[in-house]
């Protein structure tokens, strides 16, 4: 993380509450707005990616503080949540479709996170974990939703030096220099 900046870590008592008593908190509110433009195919990209920067999420943890992410493609995707109540719909689905011994027990009684900028996902953790694993790594928003979200590893979301080149990774050359 970046200094000066500390992860909150939410799992002694389980998901934290629900954003704020009298609504979601504005940055909240903007980033569900641009994914629902999204879904709807009238959004903004640059826009969304901006949104979730500013954003604070919760990031899904397993046991041990493990973060829950899943492989598709090639790709890890790392879960984070705009609410509360997204986390809570997305591990009680992953608890009803899992196999006895799949997922930790204690995901039957609380769901531990931790909350962090959209910025220090996309700016530090995901190169991190990029460098740490070598493998790709993306950001799954809201997976659970009709609202969903995917920001892959891609210049202009994360930082160049750990982005994906999509040109030297299809032989196109487009772009860039023909290799």
């Amino acid at each position: 993380m970046r200094a000066g900046k500390r992860a909150q870590m939410h799992n002694g008592g389980g998901i934290p509450p629900s954003s704020q008593h009298d609504g979601e908190p504005a940055d909240i509110a903007a980033l569900r707005a641009h994914m629902a433009a999204m879904a709807r195919g009238t959004g903004d990209p640059d826009e969304l990616i901006a949104a979730v920067r500013s954003a604070e999420l919760l990031v899904a943890l397993l046991d041990h503080g493990r973060l829950w992410t899943c492989e598709l493609e090639g790709a890890l995707w790392l879960f984070a949540f705009t609410t509360a109540r997204e986390l809570r719909d997305f591990v009680q689905r992953k608890w009803a479709a899992a196999r006895p011994g799949d997922l930790p027990i204690e995901l039957a009684q609380r769901a531990p996170c931790m909350r962090l900028t959209g910025a220090e996902l996309l700016e530090d953790l995901i190169p991190a974990l990029m460098e740490r694993d070598h493998l790709p790594y993306g950001l799954a928003l809201d997976v659970t939703s009709s609202q969903r979200a995917f920001l892959p590893p891609l210049p202009g979301i994360v930082p160049d030096h750990a982005a994906l080149d999509l040109d030297a990774a299809t032989g196109t050359g487009v772009g860039g220099a023909a290799a």
